[in-house]
């Protein structure tokens, strides 16, 4: 049987590696536990899943303080009395201390992902914010995401017990109690309750694989037991589930690759359109510059034009004068040429 131990300590790890990382971690973890001889636990810490950027970043928040958790929790508590009581001072107050605390926190994640070499996409950011939101609104989600091993983030407008277990890794009694008890049975055969038995159930329910361990315990439980060769189809099916379900995990860890290098490019075109939106409000106010200058110019030009058309009639005027003492002066010049001849 998979110490709860041992998957918890490696799950808790996993989640806090760098998201880029977490893959190959996962699997050498996963191998090193095979060789070892746990091979239950190897299968177990294989099935973990990779978390979306938003979990990721939201369980280096929760891991990084438990005042996250604290903080969330004390507000909640205060917008709940506000509420009961119909305090709307207050509860205007605590809508304002609510936009501050979850501004913070994503500029806290934001930071932690940064240092860990993945900086969160806007897109993530945004998911992140509408969680820290909903564990504001329910103390489920906050349990959630304290435990620091979501895979997905959590969504506004209410979940489910089942609906956060889904997202969660080994989940904790507080998601998992209610569901236990109206199932009211152990799949794995054991009535203890303990919290190993709920964490090894909530790990073995993310493949197909589970299916497959529960019909050879139930068959191993049996006087006879299975045959050889039924031992031998069920090992041939197992490994076939397991490269399935690796197939699926490389699928799924590939489209969410492409989806947050989309989102980064999307923010990298928001971010360049709104350099070249500066830019051309920058050319239209030059433009707009250029045809003032061109206005006044043309004003200028208007109002001197009267000035010039004066001073060239001036200048024509003092032109035919001096022309014609020219003339006057050679008239007599002539004359007198001629009495000096005579």
């Amino acid at each position: 049987m998979v110490q709860p131990d041992g998957l918890t300590a490696a799950a808790d790890e996993l989640y806090t590696v760098p998201l880029d990382d977490f893959t190959s971690v996962r699997n050498a973890r996963a191998s090193a536990a095979k060789k070892s001889g746990e091979r239950e636990l190897g299968a177990a810490v294989a099935a973990l899943r990779k978390p979306s950027a938003a979990a990721w970043a939201s369980n280096l928040l929760f891991r990084s303080s438990d005042d996250v958790a604290r903080d969330l929790d004390r507000l909640r508590e205060d917008i709940s009395a506000a509420t009961t009581a119909g305090d709307r001072d207050a509860l205007k107050k605590f809508a304002g201390l609510r936009h501050s605390l979850i501004g913070d926190l994503v500029d806290e994640a934001r930071s932690l992902a940064e240092a860990a070499g993945r900086p969160l996409s806007a897109a993530a950011a945004d998911e992140l914010s509408e969680a820290l939101s909903a564990a504001l609104a329910d103390r489920l989600v906050a349990t959630a995401m304290s435990t620091g091993r979501l895979i997905r983030a959590p969504e506004p407008g209410g979940m489910s017990r089942g609906d956060l277990t889904a997202i969660v890794e080994l989940p904790p009694d507080e998601l998992t109690t209610a569901d236990a008890d109206d199932d009211g049975s152990d799949p794995d055969g054991s009535d203890d309750g303990s919290t190993a038995s709920r964490q090894l159930r909530a790990a073995r329910s993310t493949t197909t694989r589970t299916s497959q361990r529960s019909v050879a315990r139930e068959r191993r439980a049996t006087p006879d037991g299975p045959s050889p060769a039924e031992r031998r189809r069920h090992e041939r099916d197992l490994r076939a589930a397991e490269s399935r379900a690796e197939a699926a995990r490389a699928d799924r860890e590939r489209r969410e690759r492409e989806r947050d290098a989309l989102a980064s490019r999307r923010d990298e075109l928001a971010a360049e359109a709104a350099r070249q939106r500066d830019v051309l409000r920058g050319l239209e106010r030059r433009l707009d510059d250029a045809d003032d200058a061109v206005d006044a110019r043309t004003a200028d030009i208007r109002a001197r034009e009267l000035d010039w058309k004066r001073a060239e009639a001036e200048a024509r005027a003092a032109r035919r004068v001096v022309d014609e003492d020219r003339s006057f002066a050679g008239d007599g010049q002539e004359d007198g040429d001629r009495g000096d001849g005579e």
